[in-house]
């Protein structure tokens, strides 16, 4: 146990409990309730799991193995409880399930692994951080995902309305809320319990410590009046390359060039205060790939044994298909005269909003356009533009998009507990609401 502690330590001083990924080989990494390909990573304690894939491009087989460790609600790692507390199992275990891509110019392992499973599951309700290491004869850690784990004593109840200050009235959404429980003691709520709540799953971008403004017999209010306020954006912009045999709406061009596929996208623009509601799915992605669905169904009409691969597992045939999918170079442009002070990023859920060299985007003067070649895999994709301020590093999310209060945004609140003399915050409550855009 003193050697598992330590460990741990090392752990917890190298990684921070964040969302990364450290090596380029890892694509297309995506972790969401199993059968919910659009949710959150979010799990409750005693049922449902959680569903994690990503692809290793190298082309080359690579063992990889994976643990998870409990945090407190800031992220911090919880070092006052061990090991066997929070965990079943043992420390690390090897993701045995992985596949070979088919064909395709981009060669990969696609790998996959559901938590809980019968050789690791939780026992504690909080936050936890996934760690994926890869072991290729150095073994060195891949990347660390996010993972709320609730016990779900807490029902919530928000409300989403026009902030009171006319000047952001038309432009943001403020948030209300309200927890109740039945058959559970709150001794001493205003310090015991705690908030947070995330716009569209964006960890970043929310509020983290909210403590209860009232509380009266069983119900325990956050009911900010004009202070629990978020922009509320525009829908978002969406591209969609599951079909790369011929263009859809936003697809501009697709050239083959060697032995790669080029999707050009059409060239954006600045939104300014025009709106248009239309359905998203806030900035997520699914991947997907309907030539191979196609194909494999046309083709499978020449097979003398059809009925028997029509009758054959759904699942099996999705993961056949699946392993066909090609990987592409989206060209991606926006039409506007350079910010002087300012950088560019192109950020959605695919690349896990991150501002950084991978998503900055390159400025071309004489066409006065910015642009960005990304390579990603067939499927549907959402995002947005956001700039960042060179000397003070302020980030707006509304300066190219702008922003207004008809927008559907999922709002994702988390309440946490910690009662006087225990040693970590559990996960109580959780609720995702998305706003209506009529609120």
């Amino acid at each position: 146990m003193i050697f598992f502690l330590a460990g741990m330590s090392l752990q917890a001083q190298n990684f921070p409990a964040v969302d990364s990924i450290y090596l380029d080989e890892i694509k297309s990494l995506a972790i969401y309730p199993r059968n919910i390909i659009t949710g959150y990573p979010i799990v409750d304690l005693n049922r449902n799991q959680l569903k994690i894939e990503f692809d290793d491009i190298t082309g080359q087989f690579a063992q990889y193995t994976y643990s998870f460790f409990h945090c407190d609600k800031d992220w911090n790692y919880s070092t006052e409880i061990q090991d066997f507390d929070f965990r079943n199992g043992f420390v690390e275990e090897e993701i045995f399930n992985y596949f070979v891509s088919n064909g395709t110019d981009v060669p990969y392992h696609h790998y996959e692994l559901v938590l809980p499973n019968n050789k690791m599951s939780w026992r504690l309700s909080g936050n936890y951080i996934l760690v994926v290491y890869k072991d290729d004869g150095d073994k060195r850690i891949a990347f660390t995902r996010r993972i709320f784990v609730v016990d779900p004593i807490l029902d919530i109840n928000i409300r989403v309305q026009r902030p009171v200050n006319q000047s952001i009235s038309r432009t943001h959404h403020e948030i209300d809320f309200f927890a109740t429980y039945e058959d559970f003691t709150v001794r001493n709520p205003f310090k015991e319990v705690s908030a947070q709540i995330y716009q569209n799953g964006i960890w970043e971008n929310g509020y983290r410590e909210i403590p209860p403004i009232n509380v009266s017999l069983n119900t325990i209010s956050f009911d900010y009046q004009n202070q629990i306020v978020f922009p509320a954006w525009k829908e978002f912009r969406y591209f969609d390359v599951r079909n790369i045999q011929f263009r859809t709406e936003r697809v501009f061009e697709i050239y083959r060039s060697l032995d790669t596929i080029h999707v050009v996208l059409k060239t954006d623009r600045p939104r300014g205060d025009n709106y248009f509601t239309y359905f998203d799915i806030n900035g997520k992605f699914v991947l997907q790939n309907m030539d191979a669905a196609s194909n494999y169904v046309d083709h499978s009409t020449e097979d003398e044994n059809i009925a028997q691969v029509l009758a054959e597992d759904e699942m099996i045939m999705d993961q056949r298909i699946d392993l066909l999918s090609e990987y592409v170079n989206v060209h991606f442009s926006l039409n506007r005269q350079q910010f002087p002070d300012k950088e560019v990023f192109i950020v959605g859920a695919f690349n896990n909003w991150k501002l950084d060299d991978n998503s900055k985007m390159d400025y071309a003067p004489e066409d006065q356009v910015y642009y960005k070649e990304l390579l990603l895999k067939q499927g549907y994709y959402e995002y947005m533009y956001v700039t960042k301020d060179i000397a003070s590093g302020e980030i707006s999310w509304t300066d190219i998009e702008g922003s207004r209060f008809e927008t559907i945004n999922d709002y994702l609140i988390f309440i946490y507990y910690r009662p006087f003399g225990t040693f970590y915050d559990q996960l109580i409550g959780m609720f995702t609401y998305e706003s209506t855009g009529t609120d």
